[in-house]
């Protein structure tokens, strides 16, 4: 998803201020728990703490490439077919 830090309510945090794109943390928390990580950063006031979740982007990529090859293996498989198919029908 795209999406904009609250820079204005969160500035001691030093978020970026342009758009950002990836995904949001506690949905993915629903699917990849592990990829989630908790933190906290000291607020702005004497024993105030931002509590947050983020993700482990990194972490993310194997299983990406993990889908990617399945689905790779998936394309050939279909393609096999058609061309069967093809040559069946030639």
């Amino acid at each position: 998803t795209s999406y904009e830090f609250k820079t204005d309510e969160y500035k001691v945090m030093n978020f970026p201020t342009f758009r950002q794109y990836g995904f949001i943390a506690q949905e993915l928390e629903n699917v990849l728990p592990l990829l989630v990580e908790k933190g906290s950063h000291p607020g702005e006031k004497a024993g105030e703490i931002i509590d947050y979740k983020g993700v482990n982007y990194i972490g993310l990529i194997p299983v990406l490439t993990k889908a990617i090859q399945e689905q790779q293996a998936q394309i050939d498989e279909l393609k096999k077919e058609i061309e069967a198919l093809k040559a069946k029908n030639r």
